[in-house]
Formats: C-alpha cells, sequence, structure tokens
C-alpha cells in the first residue's frame, strides 16, 4: 500500500477532508507519473470533488 493510501484511510477515519483531497491528489501524481492514466483520473477526480465541497476564502 502506498503511503498516499494510508493518509487517505486515516483522514477518512478521523473526518479531515481537506487531508482526504490532498491525499487523493498526491496519489494521483504517483499514478500518473507511473503512467497509469486511469486510476490518476479517477483520484485526481476525487480530489476534486473533495477540493470542491470547500467554500472559496
Amino acid at each position: 500500500m502506498l503511503h498516499p493510501q494510508k493518509a487517505i484511510l486515516y483522514a477518512t477515519r478521523n473526518k479531515n477532508i481537506e487531508d482526504q483531497a490532498l491525499q487523493n491528489y498526491n496519489l494521483g501524481k504517483i499514478y500518473f507519473d507511473l503512467k497509469e492514466y486511469d486510476n490518476a483520473i479517477e483520484t485526481f477526480s476525487k480530489s476534486a470533488t473533495l477540493f470542491s465541497s470547500f467554500k472559496p476564502l
């Protein structure tokens, strides 16, 4: 299991949406670098959905 996956699980258990979004983004970058584009798209999409739940500053 990759470290961002562990961090996502931890953030989910602690209901920390911001950390979930950040770690999904980090995991997406790893998948992209590994040329696993389908996984990258899926995790970037999850990250975008989580980030969209925040109100702009």
